[in-house]
Formats: C-alpha cells, sequence, structure tokens
C-alpha cells in the first residue's frame, strides 16, 4: 500500500471537507487554535502574524491556497526572478542547452591535448557503464533516469571517459567535508541550539534523543568510510565502504524527514520571534 505524509492527508482531508457537504465543513470564523492546527498540518507552522493573516483571508481560502499555490498572486517575486531563465527550463532543455554543450567542450580540450579517454579504448562498441548489464542506479538504491538520450548518452561518455578506477581521493574528499561541515558543525548547532530547546521544554525528548544518537552513528560511519577510502582500489574495503555508505542514506533519510516534518515546525512554538 502507498504511503502518504501528513500534510498529504491532511489536503486531501480539506478537499473532501471543502467539496462534499452542504453546509460549510471549514469553519467561516475560525478561532486561533483551529487556525494554528491548520497551519500546523498542511504548513510548517505559524510564523508572526501567520494567524492574523488566514483570519483575514478566510480559512477556506487559505487551503485552497495551499492546494493551488500557483495561483497566489505575487508580481513581486515574479520580478526577482524575471533574471534567472533556466528556473523555468525543463530538465530536458538543462541538459541540451548547458550540460551536454559542456562536456563536448571539456571532450574536445582532451582531444587537443592528446588524452580523450574514448579514443584511447579499442575498436567496437563502448562498454556498457556498469558493466554487469544491471541498470545504474542512485546512492538511494533508486534507479538513475534521466530526461532526455542525449543527456543519457552524455553522462555515459563521461562516466566511461573515467577510466576503471576512482581516485580514491575523491571519496576521502567527500567523506572529510561531510566530517566537517555535518558531523562537526551542522549537528553541533542542530543539538546546541535546537534539541537543548525541547529538552528544557520537556517536548518531544525521546525523539530528539533518537535523532541525537544517529548523529553520533553517523559520524562514526564516516570515519569508517574516511578509514577506508585510501584502499577503495581493493575489492574487500572497496566492497565495505560502499555498505557504509548506503547505511548513511538509509539512515538520514527518515532522520532528516522527522526533522522538516515533525522537530522544525514544533520549535516556532519553543521560541520567540527575536529567537
Amino acid at each position: 500500500m502507498r504511503s502518504y505524509s501528513r500534510s498529504a492527508i491532511a489536503l486531501l482531508a480539506a478537499v473532501a471537507l471543502t467539496a462534499g457537504s452542504p453546509s460549510p465543513a471549514v469553519p467561516s470564523k475560525p478561532d486561533d487554535k483551529t487556525i494554528l492546527h491548520v497551519l500546523n498540518r498542511i504548513g510548517f507552522g505559524a510564523r508572526p502574524g501567520d494567524v492574523e493573516r488566514v483570519r483575514q483571508v478566510g480559512l477556506a481560502k487559505y487551503i485552497e491556497q495551499q492546494l493551488n499555490p500557483e495561483r497566489v498572486a505575487d508580481e513581486g517575486m515574479k520580478a526577482r526572478l524575471a533574471g534567472f531563465p533556466t528556473l523555468a527550463m525543463s530538465s530536458r532543455q538543462l541538459a541540451e542547452d548547458y550540460y551536454v554543450p559542456a562536456l563536448e567542450m571539456r571532450r574536445q580540450a582532451q582531444r587537443a591535448a592528446g588524452n580523450d579517454p574514448a579514443m584511447q579504448r579499442p575498436d567496437g562498441p563502448p562498454p556498457n557503464p556498469n558493466n554487469d548489464g544491471r541498470p545504474a542506479r542512485t546512492p538511494g538504491r533508486h534507479a538513475l533516469a534521466v530526461p532526455s538520450p542525449a543527456l543519457g548518452e552524455a553522462m555515459v561518455g563521461e562516466w566511461q571517459a573515467q577510466g576503471e578506477d576512482i581516485d580514491p581521493a575523491v571519496f576521502t574528499r567527500a567523506a572529510e567535508i561531510a566530517k566537517r561541515f555535518i558531523h562537526d558543525h551542522q549537528e553541533k548547532v542542530e543539538e546546541e541550539l535546537v534539541f537543548a530547546q525541547f529538552k528544557k521544554a520537556g517536548r518531544m525528548v525521546e525523539i530528539v534523543g533518537v535523532l541525537t544518537s544517529q548523529h553520533a552513528a553517523g559520524a562514526k560511519l564516516t570515519d569508517k568510510i574516511l578509514a577506508a577510502a585510501p584502499q577503495a582500489r581493493n575489492k574487500e574495503p572497496r566492497e565495505a565502504m560502499g555498505r557504509d555508505v548506503q547505511a548513511l542514506c538509509a539512515m538520514y533519510r527518515p532522520h532528516m524527514a522527522r526533522e522538516a516534518t515533525d522537530v522544525f515546525p514544533a520549535l516556532r512554538h519553543l521560541v520567540t520571534a527575536d529567537e
């Protein structure tokens, strides 16, 4: 059975309430508690002034705006975004207008320098990028799909140009960035400034405890990846490192979802506007 997020369920419920009943199911003069409930369920909590704004526009209209955000007039934003034409381009257009030409320019530079990997392969069809007949997948184990054959061919060419081995320094640098920015900075800030608010208020203490434990587990996995990276050209360390990367992805997907849907919306009620 397909699982739906709480926000999606709330939106569907709102549609059912507003569409089918002969008497309005959404109160025309809701109290603050009702407005706060709606803001928490179909948004990211109430910012300063949101309750009064929803009261002015009407609760039913606010729900309609959340279901159809493209109908909300925002000429100021349109003017600010007018200078960024790529925002209106599809993935196919971006690939054909930017990615593929840039890759071709790099190939031309490689040919001019006499080190184009494609020119060094023996005659015959290009090898399968995976070399195992299976479809390529992302680190999150989802099938890798691209919007156009041109982009797919460009990605295959770039993959093949890497050769058989990937420089272990690539894994080392990626893990070092994760350690310095995520574990040593971002997660420390969350624990000291965000999670501490919940512990002080006695709210969601068990959840923030689990999230803190996951921070520690993620740091240990990153340390293991750093230790294995220099030996990544050898089969056993490379496979062990791959399992650790997959474990990081599997842990942080629900971790980030819990922070985005539960922790950060509730934080609004624990701090003042100045904080």
